[in-house]
Order: structure tokens, then C-alpha cells, then sequence
């Protein structure tokens, strides 16, 4: 949904992104939770939406494997833990997209690739598999 903080022309009007976007002050944090899912859907500019999706496409490898429920659960965890990780820096920080879901699903899919490579070494007895 980026263009809740653009005028469809991709400039992103500032007061919507402060607005949803998620900030690192706890008085903030507790009186308007409702950023910790608002800010998924807003980004900073076209290049970071176009990322995002980029990354979202990359990691419907990993859906293919495991399903849709297991693909939104770990996107949904993965964008939480990465919010509340918000609250452990020091510095003024803004936090918006879904950035830290991908990167969630992106661990998701390289562990499962280990373990599948792990499993065909043992099924196969493949010890050198170059």
C-alpha cells in the first residue's frame, strides 16, 4: 500500500510516513501500536517498494516448498520480531517496509535448503556433492 503516503506520484508525503511509519521512541511505541503493523505497508520511496517486492517474489521459491500458511507465518513473525527490535537502538531511528520479513523468509528458505541438502546426503550417501 505505498500509495497511502504518496500523491500517486511517488513523493512521499511526509506527515502520512511519520505518521505510520514505526519510531523508535517508547512513548510513541505504547500510545499508537497500531504502528507496529502500519509501517509494513509503508515505504520510503519507490526503490525500497520495488525492493521489497522484488525480495517477496524471490522468496516465493520458499513458498512453493513449504505452503502459504507456513510463508505467511514466518513473514508475519519475521516483520515482528524486526519491529520490536526497533526499541533496542539508541539513536533516532524510522522504521518502515517490510524489509525484516524478507529477511526472515530469506533464513527461513536457506535453512530449509540446508536441511533438504542434509537429508539427500543421508538418504543417498552422498558425502561429496560437487
Amino acid at each position: 500500500m505505498f500509495y497511502v503516503t504518496t500523491d500517486f506520484d511517488f513523493v512521499v508525503n511526509e506527515l502520512d510516513y511519520f505518521q505510520y511509519s514505526l519510531i523508535n521512541d517508547a512513548d510513541i511505541f505504547l500510545s499508537s501500536p497500531y504502528r507496529v503493523f502500519t509501517n509494513i505497508f509503508i515505504h520510503a520511496d519507490f526503490v525500497h517498494f520495488l525492493g521489497n517486492i522484488l525480495g517477496l517474489g524471490l522468496s516465493s521459491l520458499y513458498e512453493r516448498r513449504v505452503g502459504a500458511k507456513r510463508f505467511l507465518l514466518v513473514l508475519f513473525i519475521s516483520c515482528m520480531v524486526s519491529n520490536l527490535s526497533i526499541l533496542f537502538y539508541s539513536g533516532d531511528v524510522v522504521e518502515s517496509g517490510m524489509s525484516g520479513g524478507i529477511f526472515g523468509l530469506g533464513a527461513a528458505g536457506a535453512i530449509l535448503y540446508c536441511r533438504l541438502r542434509q537429508i539427500c546426503r543421508e538418504s543417498f550417501g552422498m558425502v561429496n556433492d560437487r
